[in-house]
């Protein structure tokens, strides 16, 4: 009955609402098993773990830290680094650190360089970003229309944590709305010691004079990474043009030969 009701189109753009929600919390659409063959039992994060062996993790954009309570249960690392700019977000973050007593929260947005910047905070939340909301975007998700510009400190990843140090494997995860090669730029020898990145990567610009993947994709290969494969890609609703996608790159077990 519903599928009568429910025109392909209208289910399709049902479908990547639901998907752009449940993003946030590090889940995804998959399609269903045939029938009888059960519920699906992979899972890539299911992956990761058995693959790595996650002792460190580095939030970069936590918002309110849905992913670090993810992460956290998921990994139990022995250590958790939250970046979050957002004074708005503060007290829900600080509100896990009972539960998670190895966490250390950073009220800082990071960049490659030191002091304070411009921040665009904006009416949805997790869209916050060094960067103007591109007009692209505001079509594609009207929720982010609205942005109030405040100023945040601003630091290099490098200069906050010492990657030697870091007990390895590190798991890196970085939504950061536009300014992923600032971060990485700012942040070399962290993204160097990492064994997986999960990154949020453009297709086209969601912010302006963001960078799109073929920058960022190089900047992670010139750190050691490559790419693993896709955990989601989010497409327009209205055009199903590709917009961006969250991305895993991982540390070869064997460095290549030829050094690279």
């Amino acid at each position: 009955m519903i599928r009568r009701v429910l025109t392909p189109t209208v289910r399709t753009r049902l479908r990547k609402i639901v998907q752009r929600r449940l993003r946030r919390y590090g889940y995804s659409l998959v399609p269903a098993s045939a029938r009888g063959a059960g519920a699906p039992t992979w899972d890539v994060w299911t992956w990761i773990r058995e693959t790595s062996n996650v002792r460190t993790i580095v939030d970069i954009g936590a918002n309110t830290g849905s992913y670090v309570e993810y992460l956290n249960g998921f990994f139990k690392p022995a250590a958790i680094h939250a970046f979050e700019p957002q004074a708005a977000c503060q007290p829900k973050l600080a509100a896990l650190r009972p539960s998670i007593p190895r966490l250390t929260i950073h009220q800082l947005a990071l960049a490659d360089e030191a002091g304070q910047a411009t921040f665009f905070e904006n009416e949805y939340g997790p869209a916050s970003s060094l960067l103007h909301v591109s007009e692209l975007s505001k079509q594609a998700f009207p929720e982010t229309e609205r942005e109030t510009a405040t100023t945040v400190r601003v630091a290099r990843l490098d200069d906050v944590l010492d990657a030697a140090s870091l007990e390895r494997d590190v798991l890196i995860k970085i939504d950061v709305q536009g300014v992923e090669d600032r971060v990485i730029r700012g942040g070399r020898a962290v993204f160097s010691a990492a064994k997986i990145v999960l990154i949020e990567m453009s297709f086209t610009p969601m912010y302006e004079s963001q960078p799109l993947f073929e920058e960022v994709h190089t900047l992670l290969e010139e750190c050691g990474l490559r790419l693993a494969g896709f955990k989601n890609q989010i497409d327009s609703v209205e055009t199903g043009q590709p917009l961006f996608a969250h991305c895993f790159y991982r540390r070869p077990d064997t460095p290549p030969s030829n050094g690279r």
